[in-house]
């Protein structure tokens, strides 16, 4: 009996005359590859496009290997003939990147036969609605899948045929999503801009939007949209709209006022419309000096996508292991991004790539060996990213109002504050989201994700600390560290550090222990490479969200170091955290403080299960809180409490 033989795939990779990287997988036999022209054919069938491709990657890998066959410039060149009707020539790159048919896409919107896809749940809501007739408003904060709802809504408008629309009868609406991210003219004449949005249009349908770009304006636009007998009712989706606000005022008044003309004009078949854009599009409409004001939105009339669940995240994990054909513990992994990301699709995608780019390099991937890296690696992965370096750089120019708002969010996890453009602008930023509106006037805000409370935390410096000298300068001691890391029982105890059962928050308490430690170790070991890493997670328990931060002193050369806090522990909770320090030092190889913090003596002579690499220590305070005893099991030392009211400011060189 013949062996049998493994099969195995090839991958393509091209990008299309949209400019839009893609990939496609085949499987094969070894004997039996496709030949270019087949990858050219195959190409062009299932993406339709008139050419195939400007650019293309040949990756060969077997199951069980990995060597990789590229297709080198002696065989392109052999076969170049097959490639005659593309536009451009092919380059041959030897970049290799994907296991799978489709991939994690990050910082641009999904596509169903590209990524792994969750289909969001608004584009039926959005799509009734543009086919009523309506004018919606589409927002959300950067990375919270806004464009992925548009052109799914678009693509789910574009198959419906012979639908009943009102005024119109029974037709196939014509429907066009632009962008105003890229080709459009903001800083030179009103005309410019005009000729601008018509090309955008044009390049959509050639035939249908004709005109002379010479003597483009306003109007050529409007009559775009004049209806005659054979009109199909249009339906215009404008993505990154929010991106006029602060434009000239001149080129926003003409571009809303036109289209609240065309809207409200029963000649024009511009039947639905939607803008969307970051929480700030909606400055465009309101009625102020100098704007045109198109009618008010009632309630229906706006949409916000709403983050991912965890059973969604497990769905991705689940396409992607299905196709990638590996092993992975796709319930834990689900559950540790929910915790890191609370379900921002953004930053969900972030993750995953990242993940997926683990399981390329050969190696099984834990759930273990991934908390690991997202511990160590991940944030510095995020602010690398354009949309979170720009977070971080805008950090430090944050308005007085718009600092203190992001302060006790930071501080104590969320804050009620006022409507208004301090507000508005954190949310388009990102920063914040709105957890609840209590009126047209207040609302309470969180930060829009653990991932993003870490950076910030990461960026964060407290009041500077001075005259301090460490017992060593090349090393540290963490209990000297513990015992001149100050925090005023008052500050633990702050009304606003209360949780819903009157108990206080412990990230509170951890959120202050990072800012002061941080100004402590580089006021003592400012030539020590030492960073104080705080990974913000969160979690349901019994219909309660629960925040925490782990909190990690690492140098790559040195000894890590980390804390584990918890505020007036009974034995049970005091065991609890125990076990979590006994973890975190395993998985980082580091030698855990776990410290209660405390105004009585009732565990003062408990210090729990031993473990190899835990330090279990008392902060006992004062009942007047001006000094505290730090108990340990093998001595004890009291502390005065200097203390000081709490206060942040960020640092984008941390």
């Amino acid at each position: 009996m013949s062996p049998k033989k493994t099969r195995h795939s090839l991958w393509y990779a091209f990008e299309d005359n949209r400019g839009v990287s893609q990939r496609i997988r085949v499987e094969v036999l070894p004997d039996d590859e496709p030949s270019i022209c087949d990858i050219q054919n195959e190409i062009v069938r299932r993406e339709k496009l008139s050419c195939a491709a400007s650019t293309i990657i040949l990756e060969v890998k077997a199951p069980e290997g990995d060597q990789y066959k590229l297709l080198n410039d002696a065989l392109f060149h052999e076969h170049e003939e097959n490639f005659v009707n593309l536009k451009d020539s092919f380059a041959i790159s030897k970049k290799v990147r994907s296991l799978g048919i489709r991939h994690f896409q990050v910082g641009t919107e999904v596509y169903p036969d590209r990524n792994f896809y969750i289909e969001p749940d608004n584009v039926k809501k959005l799509a009734d609605a543009l086919l009523n007739g309506d004018f919606y408003l589409l927002y959300g904060h950067r990375q919270s899948g806004k464009s992925t709802i548009a052109h799914a809504t678009a693509r789910y408008l574009q198959n419906m045929y012979n639908i009943d629309i009102k005024g119109y009868g029974r037709v196939h609406p014509e429907v066009y999503l632009i962008s105003l991210s890229s080709g459009v003219i903001f800083n030179k004449s009103v005309n410019s801009f005009w000729s601008s949005i018509c090309l955008k249009l044009q390049s959509k349908n050639p035939a249908r939007f004709i005109f002379d770009d010479k003597e483009a304006q306003a109007t050529t636009f409007e009559n775009f949209f004049q209806r005659n007998q054979s009109s199909s009712p249009v339906i215009l989706l404008i993505d990154e709209a929010s991106i006029l606000v602060n434009k000239d005022p001149t080129i926003i008044n003409s571009f809303i006022g036109m289209l609240r003309l065309l809207k409200g004009d029963e000649t024009c078949c511009l039947h639905g419309l939607a803008l969307i854009g970051v929480e700030s599009v909606k400055q465009l409409l309101r009625p102020c000096e100098g704007h045109f004001e198109i009618s008010p939105f009632t309630q229906k009339g706006e949409i916000t996508p709403r983050p991912f669940n965890e059973l969604e995240i497990k769905e991705l994990l689940l396409q992607y292991v299905k196709e990638a054909n590996i092993d992975l513990d796709t319930i834990s992994f689900a559950a540790d991004i929910y915790e890191r990301t609370i379900g921002h699709k953004g930053l969900v995608g972030v993750c995953c790539m990242m993940l997926e780019e683990m399981a390329e390099s050969g190696d099984s991937v834990s759930i273990d060996k991934w908390r690991q890296y997202a511990s160590m690696d991940l944030v510095q992965k995020v602010r690398q990213l354009a949309t979170y370096t720009s977070i971080v750089h805008a950090l430090p120019y944050l308005s007085k109002m718009q600092m203190n708002m992001l302060v006790l969010v930071l501080r104590y996890g969320s804050t009620i504050v006022p409507w208004g453009d301090a507000l508005s602008e954190l949310l388009s930023e990102g920063m914040v989201r709105v957890v609840r509106n209590f009126s047209l006037q207040s609302v309470e805000i969180e930060c829009t994700a653990p991932i993003l409370r870490t950076i910030m935390l990461y960026n964060a410096c407290g009041t500077k600390i001075q005259g301090v000298q460490p017992p060593q300068l090349n090393c540290i001691n963490p209990r000297w560290l513990l015992a001149r890391t100050y925090m005023a029982w008052e500050n633990i105890f702050a009304p606003q550090t209360m949780n819903s059962n009157n108990k206080p928050s412990e990230y509170a308490v951890q959120a202050e222990f990072v800012s002061i430690l941080k100004e402590l170790l580089n006021a003592a070991h400012a030539s020590l490479l030492y960073r104080v890493l705080a990974e913000a997670k969160e979690h349901d328990e019994d219909g309660q969200r629960h925040r925490r931060l782990n909190i990690l002193l690492h140098d790559h050369n040195l000894p890590p170091f980390g804390f584990e806090l918890v505020i007036s522990a009974t034995q049970d909770k005091f065991d609890k955290h125990l076990g979590h320090a006994a973890y975190y030092s395993q998985l980082h190889k580091c030698s855990m403080y776990m410290v209660n913090f405390c105004n009585d003596k009732k565990l003062i002579t408990y210090f729990g299960a031993p473990f190899d690499g835990i330090t279990s220590v008392h902060v006992i305070y004062s009942e007047m809180g001006e000094y505290a005893t730090i108990v340990y099991q093998d001595q004890q030392e009291t502390v005065t409490i200097k203390g000081w009211k709490w206060s942040m400011l960020f640092d984008t060189n941390y």
